[in-house]
């Protein structure tokens, strides 16, 4: 199924892959190319079942693709849980 971008898409100048994920976008994807933070990681298994792909990809400033590929590689490595489970006062005390 490919995905159609509106009207204002277009305007806008977003582009989507075959499966309705929105490509690399300067303005969206902010981070793309740096490496997750400590905190970052933590978000992501934290509330990734809870946010989703698409809004985990906005707040981070990663591509949806990137976000993806990252839990895949974090649950087959075994840190998923590491992160996941990671203390809420000691998540706040981490530098941004």
């Amino acid at each position: 199924m490919q995905y159609e971008p509106d009207e204002q898409d277009i305007i806008d100048g977003i582009t989507y892959d075959r499966q309705g994920r929105m490509e690399y976008n300067p303005l969206f994807h902010f981070n793309h190319g740096k490496h997750y933070t400590t905190s970052e990681l933590i978000y992501i298994c934290k509330y990734y079942e809870i946010d989703g792909r698409r809004n985990m990809s906005l707040a981070i400033g990663k591509t949806i693709k990137s976000i993806t590929s990252t839990v895949w590689k974090l649950r087959q490595s075994g840190k998923w849980d590491y992160y996941k489970n990671f203390d809420d006062e000691a998540w706040e005390t981490i530098p941004i």
